[in-house]
């Protein structure tokens, strides 16, 4: 978040300024803290993220204040608005991403930081919201891999205060349009959220049109100030204390009530946004007295550099620890952040801002432009892979692999979850009247749909119901959409009449038990003895595949990377939370094999005590998955050959 203090300093020119509020530092300084502490530990925090609203509520207040301000006086200037954001923007913002681009290059594997340095390029652009919204597809890394995914609100502040004095200086030429028109624009925005929530939930959370409402509230704020920002020390006064007890509680509500499942923005949102809301229109409060206090106004100086600090440490963290972190890692790294930011603040934030002119303002684009071609080479030369020998470069260049290689059936027989029954293509269900197989399964099952048709021939009379994130058993969960389409799957059998289902999916990432009378057992049981009742002659499950986190081309690298010369490429290595899907494995054939149908376990054929294979045996550079379990072509075909004689 951009701190955007409300000194005298920051609204600086010829006479006009807005009147310090040190409440609003000690707000911005609750704000950093529920963000932070919720990226270091969610599972006791985890609506802590509302403090990135918080902090969009203050921007639209102050950045507001400032242009009506300057407008009402006539002194407003394009040229030194902008001017003075530079100035107040890039100095840690630079900072930070040249420092993470430092410890990106001895922690990151080549493609991680290709991947940092198209962040990189984006951040120093302003749209990195953007960035975020193109990746949050099925395929999308984690989070916690991605070191600036949390510069997304800076993305989206920076494009507010592009498009914010334009708006505000033609609404100012009408000045009794101004209150009215802001308010239009906040329920228009969050219109937009509330749409997009049901029909593009990551365009929601990261599009500048649906966050606007919450900048807005701050705005609206400001164009109504005279009417609450009096000293009247009667009724208002103690209206003022009411309305700032209820507008922390509801930002503390929201932090220790929502969590990552929310459907967040949207009616959610509302909570922290009305409570800074009520917070910022209560100057003089008892509360707002404590939020001015010195402790207070201390981070909330530094609470710009700390939000830019933290997250790339706190995901750095996380990736060289392969997982989760020791709390003592993520307390250190939380430490190293309020030193970097109160350093970041002393030394180069502060010394800047007694500085001006364009020759500073130049020298920080410039600077920027740099900094964004340092991302740039680092994204266009795969990070600079070159380095590696040739084999390692082959590895690596898995992290690009074409999810649809081999014809995956990807719009037409695999879709997304969201879409209905009715998704799938007409070619789709297996020729009725031959003798067919009907493979039905997430994206799991897709992929390994691509090593039937190379094995069995063009000719096999191959059906194929694939949708990302639904697992193959009717009656569960994660939704409706999964649930309907399974159940008319199941229902459209008679028509089909397959003489061989196949079912397969990412079964560890539905449930951890499969046992007979478990829930997801017993719901199994009654889906395999469905497909029985459908005529089917034959059914058959393939259990769960080996995992690897986070990819298995990163593990292949750093394996190699760890070994004394000379090097090779290992062929077997020891997969991720191998027990718990061994488990999952275990419970299942247990459970297929009850109701007579045959279970094929993966494991059985990918691993052994010395591990799982990672390549296609004598090919090492043929990776058998590109992430963490979709099997390559290669490693369809494979899995496939191997499983011929159960077939």
């Amino acid at each position: 978040m951009t701190q955007l203090t409300s000194r005298v300093a920051q609204g600086q020119g010829q006479g006009v300024a807005v009147n310090y509020r040190p409440d609003i530092d000690g707000l911005r300084a609750v704000a950093v803290s529920l963000v932070v502490y919720f990226h270091a530990f969610p599972e006791s925090l985890p609506g802590g993220y509302v403090g990135v609203d918080v902090f969009f509520v203050i921007s639209g207040y102050l950045i507001t204040s400032i242009i009506v301000r300057e407008s009402s006086q006539d002194v407003f200037s394009f040229r030194r608005f902008y001017t003075r954001r530079v100035n107040r923007i890039f100095p840690a913002l630079a900072t930070t991403l040249l420092g993470t681009l430092a410890i990106g290059w001895f922690v990151l594997t080549p493609n991680a930081f290709a991947e940092l340095g198209n962040h990189v390029v984006s951040s120093a652009g302003f749209v990195p919201n953007i960035t975020a919204w193109n990746q949050s597809g099925y395929f999308d890394d984690s989070a916690l891999t991605k070191p600036l995914l949390h510069l997304w609100s800076l993305g989206i502040e920076e494009q507010f205060y592009f498009f914010w004095p334009l708006f505000l200086l033609v609404v100012l030429r009408r000045r009794q349009w101004l209150t009215p028109a802001v308010a239009i624009t906040v329920l228009a925005s969050f219109a937009i959220c509330l749409h997009l929530l049901e029909t593009d939930p990551s365009g929601a959370y990261y599009l500048p049109w649906s966050r606007a409402w919450e900048l807005g509230i701050g705005a609206l704020l400001a164009t109504t100030r005279p009417s609450w920002d009096r000293s009247d020390r009667s009724l208002l006064a103690t209206g003022r204390s009411a309305a700032a007890y209820l507008g922390i509680a509801l930002i503390i509500v929201a932090a220790v009530s929502l969590d990552e499942n929310t459907r967040f923005p949207g009616w959610p949102a509302l909570l922290p946004t009305i409570g800074a809301g009520l917070v910022v229109i209560s100057r003089g409060s008892a509360v707002n007295r404590v939020l001015g206090s010195r402790s207070f106004v201390a981070i909330g100086l530094i609470s710009y550099p700390l939000y830019l600090w933290h997250w790339p440490l706190i995901s750095l963290a996380y990736i060289e620890s392969k997982g989760r972190p020791s709390d003592g890692v993520l307390l250190l790294a939380v430490a190293l952040a309020v030193v970097l930011a109160a350093a970041t603040y002393r030394w180069i934030e502060r010394p800047l801002k007694l500085r001006s002119g364009r020759r500073l303002t130049l020298t920080l684009v410039v600077s920027m432009v740099v900094i964004a071609s340092i991302g740039w080479l680092a994204a266009v030369t795969d990070g600079f892979v070159s380095r590696e020998p040739g084999s390692i470069q082959a590895v690596l260049a898995f992290a690009d692999y074409d999810a649809n290689d081999g014809d995956a059936g990807v719009g037409s027989c695999w879709i997304e979850a969201h879409l209905g029954y009715d998704g799938f293509a007409a070619e789709c269900a297996p020729s009725a009247g031959e003798p067919g197989l009907l493979v039905w399964g997430d994206s799991h099952a897709a992929r390994l749909t691509v090593g039937l048709r190379h094995v069995l021939g063009p000719d096999t009379n191959v059906g194929q119901f694939t949708r990302n994130g639904c697992v193959p058993v009717l009656d569960v969960p994660p939704s409706v959409h999964c649930r309907v389409s399974n159940g008319d799957v199941v229902a459209g059998l008679d028509a089909a009449n397959p003489s061989t289902v196949m079912l397969f999916a990412n079964w560890p990432a539905y449930g951890r038990d499969y046992s007979s009378g478990s829930m997801m057992g017993s719901s199994l049981t009654k889906t395999l003895e469905s497909i029985g009742d459908a005529g089917v002659d034959r059914i058959i499950v393939i259990g769960p595949a080996p995992k690897w986190s986070p990819d298995l081309p990163t593990v292949v690298y750093e394996d190699w990377e760890q070994q004394s010369s000379p090097r090779s490429l290992a062929t077997r290595l020891p997969p991720t939370a191998f027990a718990e899907v061994d488990q999952v494995d275990q419970d299942m054939r247990m459970t297929v094999e009850a109701t007579g149908a045959s279970f094929v376990s993966l494991l059985d054929t990918m691993c052994n005590e010395d591990g799982c294979l990672t390549s296609v045996p004598g090919s090492p550079e043929s990776l058998l998955t590109w992430d963490y379990g979709h099997l390559t072509t290669d490693g369809a075909r494979f899995v496939v050959e191997q499983l011929d004689g159960s077939l």
